[in-house]
């Protein structure tokens, strides 16, 4: 198998693999302002100070927790993005021109572990047999 990590990409794949960056990135920042920003207590409090006494406390609990639970929610809707574009990634490698899927080349490379295994296993028993005797014993041995 001839990987390059360089090679030109098609303009779906590029287009997926962004999608998925931005994704993880914009799930990654709900995690943050949600353990940073977003705490009910803090929030009530500035909420409290900032308004006055015309808010009790559980109120600006309440208005805290709106926000918190909306940072949430987009969290999940985030989440959801990133299964589908999981699924679509699969979908995609399921259906692709025959020999050009990542399942064909998992089988390529299947293929070319159990050759280069065989060849291993031959160049093992050659030697055994002809320039090192006692070469498998030495193995199983500790040599």
């Amino acid at each position: 198998m001839n990987f390059q990590f360089r090679g030109k990409r098609s303009l779906s794949l590029r287009l997926w693999h962004w999608l998925n960056a931005v994704t993880i990135l914009a799930l990654l920042t709900t995690v943050f302002l949600r353990s940073r920003l977003v705490g009910v207590r803090e929030n009530a409090k500035r909420i409290s100070d900032r308004i006055g006494p015309a808010v009790s406390t559980e109120q600006a609990k309440d208005v805290a927790r709106m926000y918190r639970d909306r940072l949430w929610e987009w969290h999940v809707e985030l989440g959801l993005i990133l299964a589908g574009l999981l699924l679509l990634r699969v979908f995609t490698e399921l259906f692709a021109a025959s020999g050009t899927g990542l399942f064909s080349k998992i089988k390529n490379s299947v293929a070319a572990a159990k050759t280069d295994q065989f060849a291993h296993i031959i160049g093992v028993v050659r030697a055994e047999k002809t320039t090192d005797p006692g070469l498998v014993s030495d193995m199983i041995h500790g040599g």
